[in-house]
């Protein structure tokens, strides 16, 4: 029999027409008849879910969206085998990757896959190649924040949208980049800071935990 649970969450976000609660519910019900080696109830399943339209009302793309002007969107074609890395960054990354390509494995355990990635170094390191290599080997389009876009004169408009941008990208799989992160990544300590920019961390951080992109 399928779970319980499963089977509630399914229901409940296909009622509150929350997509990427769908699909996770879908993806673990999936991986349990699989699991169960029902694989042409599997296979089934899957197909519908590919085949699975957006529902009218939420965002298709960002081009269409109110956050088109917070990001450039790009098809990655960067591979990860063309960069030039240390044994710990190519091995950590490969560990995400496989971690995103056996999700339904991992959900079906009730466990996520990793999410969020801080790359750390100088200029011209390869953090910005990195990202890209990841979305290419996940299979979902690079998204880089456009900060002309994002950062706002007025009190709260930054925050706003943030919010906006986040919001917009939790309806489709992608890789969200914020190449400079110091840009808006101030430290929350910095006394030489007005408030608005603590605000304004303080929401990517909450934004942050809660976004899962993919």
């Amino acid at each position: 029999m399928v779970r319980t649970d499963l089977l509630l969450a399914l229901v409940k976000s296909g009622a509150g027409a929350d997509e990427l609660a769908f699909r996770r519910a879908a993806e673990a019900l999936i991986a349990e008849e699989e699991a169960k080696r029902h694989k042409a109830l599997a296979s089934q399943l899957s197909d519908a879910l590919t085949t699975r339209r957006t529902p009218r009302g939420n965002v298709a793309t960002l081009a269409r969206s109110e956050a088109a002007g917070l990001v450039h969107e790009s098809e990655p074609t960067r591979r990860l085998t063309e960069l030039v890395l240390t044994r710990e960054t190519r091995q950590s990354t490969l560990d995400l990757v496989e971690e995103h390509h056996r999700r339904d494995l991992l959900r079906s355990h009730g466990v996520e896959p990793r999410h969020r990635v801080l790359l750390v170094g100088p200029p011209g390191g390869g953090k910005t190649a990195l990202a890209e290599a990841i979305a290419t080997e996940v299979s979902v389009p690079l998204l880089t924040v456009r900060y002309e876009g994002l950062i706002g004169s007025y009190l709260g408009e930054t925050t706003t949208r943030m919010d906006t941008l986040f919001a917009a990208v939790r309806t489709r799989p992608c890789v969200l980049f914020f190449d400079e992160f110091d840009a808006v990544a101030k430290e929350r300590g910095d006394t030489n800071e007005t408030g608005e920019i603590k605000r304004v961390v303080s929401s990517l951080l909450l934004q942050s935990t809660a976004y899962l992109a993919t």
